[in-house]
């Protein structure tokens, strides 16, 4: 919040000006009443739950979440999983380095097979 006060400001002024108050009290009630998804890697605990299909986690090297991401790709299975730290971009990778996720993203979707060939 402090080194971002303009984009602070202006979500503060959307908010305020443009926002369904009653909406944002549903959601804001959703978020803090949401659970654990209780996923675990397979072979790690009985009936484990997790996600089969593949998945791309990406993170800043400087993201509040950080932690909490690199503890859902432990829980994933790392045959489907990629797991990309940004570095320099702090929490904010799409936004400081929108050219190295799509790269990041091209080459996700490469090794899914929905692009055989990479364009120049």
């Amino acid at each position: 919040m402090v080194s971002n006060t303009e984009l602070v400001q202006s979500y503060r002024q959307q908010i305020t000006n443009s926002i369904n108050h009653h909406n944002l009290q549903l959601f804001w009630n959703m978020y803090n009443s949401r659970r654990d998804l209780e996923m675990n890697r397979g072979g790690t605990a009985i009936n484990a739950k997790t996600l089969k299909c593949p998945v791309m986690l990406v993170v800043g090297d400087n993201a509040p979440a950080e932690e909490g991401v690199v503890e859902c790709n432990s829980k994933l299975d790392p045959t489907n999983t990629t797991f990309l730290k940004m570095a320099d971009s702090g929490g904010l990778p799409q936004l400081t380095q929108p050219g190295k996720l799509t790269e990041a993203f091209k080459y996700f979707l490469q090794g899914m097979g929905y692009s055989k060939y990479p364009q120049l």
